[in-house]
């Protein structure tokens, strides 16, 4: 009875002990009954070192400076009052006869943060000082506590507002300690002190315990709260800068900046640089608001690789106007020499900024997941000379600033420096891009395997391009990708808009070409301006280009456009829907640069644009059309004068729709013929031949003759229809269908 009383005893203990140097073993007494449940009079308790026979004292004051007999001897009620030290005890109770009761051997009273409480005295001096007594200082302390587990506790004492321990001396505190400040307490840190805690902070989020004094700085830290280092900092109206950067500097690498919900926001001043790798941790999705009052300053500079952001809104002193160094979260490494690895930026609201929201340059391996970015001058999120990245599931929207330096998404090289590697391997993915009116939703100059997937991009100028870096030989995109995506412009006026995707590389000469590009999937609606050269889809420059399976709706003045020079290309199985523009076109085929286009296919594409032309040429050569299904178009193949494109072509033009313009007369009258004339037809002089069939029962009226005209070099040809029927027969709703066979 009396063992189990004393376990019990034991472990209560290990949760409350309370002393300065020493847990009491006590609730408050030291207390033992017999096996009747009376107190052990004359009791005799015995201490030795765990695992031992050799003694190991037990005191009779909280300072443990005043050694109990050995055994203990319990009063008449069976108690005493007794203090142990860090360590492990085996423990011998005897009855007052010497007759052992029980043992219990390795009893570590301090095992927990709670077994050892140590209370430093404010009122000295120097608590990284010893003192001659010991028994004062948070030194005198943390050279008694050595490596146990133990906590030290700063009170808040007395009726000011705070509690001050003042370091003049640096003072490392091990990783077994606990620190406990009262809300009130504070250390003060003098200038050239560290101090250096490696073991576990128990405070209150938000509460300042901190006071470095210039050049004073804390060290170690495994968490940090910027609260921890200024007084409510997140009021609005303190300049919590500072606190943020002291933060950052008392961390380990690899340690976490937690920052709680403010009582209203954290005002930065300036920038806060971000040198070591650690996570930034707002502690709720987009309730940490922070905000930068002050022109061409920004939020995070990061200069280090390995950190993680996340959590946080960040808000700029303003965005109409360009400011070049305002930036929400900036990762920058030193040059192309010296890349930062791994940078996560993710979940985080970014709003405001005269530069970029969110930007990295000089990266190897990063991400930007899940952002929200509003109201931005320049670039939504960039990705500068960066490798090996995902920007993914972001919502970019309203990016204001004039062509051409604007973007939603940007993936780019460094600088005019041509030796700089341009970025590769890139996935930019199920992205939302709206309202960038001026220029472009999403872009890559000149990048190598990027990947635009799964992206919505609404009401920009320019929707993705994949494009070449103007004056640069190695600008051209290459291995790069454009799929899936939906672009849609529904509010910028048709004078105005550009193109929903551009795949463009350099055009000089072919060893400057892109190289293997895929256009596929995507839906395209209301792109293209009132020139027929800005296509809804612009392509040129590029040597293997793939262009399938794409839906184009409502383009201005031209659907596809295919310009200067490029090779190897497949143009198959796309659908294009309407034209808004008078006088428009489906295909728009335009070499301004005296250098043929190469060889190609343009297969198996469904084009209904009623009232335009389905294919138009100036000059190009090699192409193969094969099996085209124009439904409807006013004009199916046409070039312009003295062009010889089209007898450089090769294939088959099959099931053309062809309304009739002119009938002469109009209506045939019963007996009498009419006649109808195609011109500009592809395909005929000598080098093909025409069939013709018709729409619907010719009622009577029989195809008399269908003579071919050879004097031009587009070729034409007549059909003359007989009308054998009894009465009047109206021809304005016959259209007739031909195929041109190629020899």
């Amino acid at each position: 009875m009396i063992k189990k009383f004393l376990l019990s005893m034991i472990m209560w203990l290990l949760m409350i002990g309370i002393s300065f140097a020493g847990a009491i073993l006590n609730n408050p007494m030291f207390s033992a009954t017999d096996d009747n449940g009376d107190p052990l009079t004359g009791g005799l308790l015995y201490s030795y070192t765990g695992g031992t026979t050799t003694a190991k004292s037990l005191y009779t004051d909280k300072a443990c400076t005043t050694a109990d007999t050995n055994p203990v001897v319990l009063d008449s009620r069976g108690e005493a009052e007794i203090y142990g030290t860090p360590g492990g005890y085996k423990l011998v109770l005897k009855t007052s006869a010497d007759v052992t009761i029980w043992t219990i051997d390795n009893v570590d009273i301090a095992t927990n943060n709670e077994s050892y409480l140590y209370f430093p005295d404010a009122s000295q001096a120097d608590q990284g000082a010893a003192t001659a007594g010991g028994n004062l200082t948070v030194k005198d302390f943390v050279d008694s506590i050595g490596a146990t587990i133990a906590t030290i506790v700063y009170v808040q004492t007395g009726v000011a507002a705070t509690t001050t321990y003042t370091f003049s001396s640096s003072e490392t505190i091990g990783s077994t300690i606990t620190n406990r400040f009262e809300n009130g307490a504070r250390a003060a840190i003098a200038t050239g002190v560290t101090l250096t805690i490696s073991g576990k902070l128990d405070v209150l989020p938000g509460q300042q315990i901190f006071n470095c004094v210039g050049t004073g700085t804390v060290a170690g830290l495994k968490q940090a709260d910027p609260g921890m280092f200024g007084d409510d900092i997140g009021d609005g109206t303190v300049v919590a800068n500072t606190a943020f950067t002291k933060a950052i500097a008392s961390l380990v690498a690899g340690g976490v900046l937690k920052i709680p919900v403010p009582d209203s926001f954290y005002n930065f001043t300036d920038t806060v640089i971000i040198n070591k790798s650690l996570t930034v941790n707002g502690l709720s999705t987009f309730g940490v608001d922070i905000r930068q009052a002050t022109s061409q300053k920004s939020a995070f500079h990061i200069t280090a690789s390995d950190v993680s952001v996340k959590f946080l809104k960040l808000t700029g002193p303003q965005y109409v106007a360009s400011g070049n160094l305002e930036y929400g979260i900036r990762a920058f490494g030193a040059d192309k020499n010296n890349y930062l690895e791994n940078i996560n930026i993710t979940d985080c609201y970014v709003t405001d900024w005269g530069g970029s929201g969110i930007e990295v340059w000089f990266v190897d391996g990063f991400k930007i997941l899940r952002n929200k970015v509003y109201n931005i001058y320049a670039q939504g999120i960039m990705a500068r000379a960066s490798n090996y990245g995902d920007i993914d599931k972001n919502h970019v929207e309203n990016v204001v600033g004039p062509s051409p330096s604007v973007y939603g998404i940007l993936v780019s090289r460094s600088s005019a420096d041509t030796t700089i590697d341009y970025p590769h391997d890139i996935n930019v993915t199920n992205n939302y891009v709206k309202d960038v009116t001026n220029h472009e939703g999403i872009d890559t100059h000149g990048g190598d395997r990027i990947k635009f997937i799964g992206n919505t991009v609404i009401d920009c100028r320019i929707g993705i391009l994949c494009g070449r870096d103007d004056g640069y030989v190695k600008g051209s995109p290459t291995e790069c990708i454009v799929s899936n995506n939906i672009i849609r412009n529904a509010s910028i006026a048709v004078a105005d808009v550009s193109s929903g995707i551009i795949a463009i590389g350099n055009f000089d000469t072919a060893a400057n070409f892109g190289n293997d590009i895929i256009v596929s999937g995507n839906n395209i609606y209301g792109h293209g301006s009132d020139n027929a050269g800005v296509p809804a889809m612009l392509l040129y420059g590029i040597h293997n280009l793939s262009v399938h399976d794409n839906n184009i709706h409502d383009s201005g003045k031209t659907a596809i456009g295919i310009y200067h020079n490029g090779d190897n290309w497949n143009i198959h199985h796309n659908n294009i829907y309407d034209i808004t523009e008078a006088s428009g076109y489906a295909f728009y085929f335009d070499n301004t640069t005296a250098v043929n286009l190469g060889d190609g296919i343009i297969a198996n594409n469904n084009i209904d644009v009623t009232g335009h032309t389905a294919f138009y040429w100036t000059d190009y050569t090699y192409f193969d059309f094969s099996n085209n299904n124009i439904i409807n178009a006013t004009v199916d193949y046409a070039q312009s004068v003295g062009s010889a494109a089209l007898d450089r072509c090769i294939g088959t033009f099959k099931d053309v729709a062809r309304g009739v313009a002119t009938w002469d007369p109009a209506s045939i009258n019963a007996g009498s013929s009419a006649n109808t004339t195609f011109s500009n037809i592809p395909g005929m002089s000598t080098k093909g031949s025409v069939s013709i069939s018709h729409n619907r029962d010719l009622q009577g009226m029989i195809m008399t003759a269908v003579t071919a005209n050879t004097d031009t070099s587009e070729g034409a040809f007549t059909v003359y229809l007989y009308n054998n029927t009894a009465g009047a027969i109206d021809l304005a709703s016959l259209s007739l269908y031909y195929n041109v066979e190629k020899r």
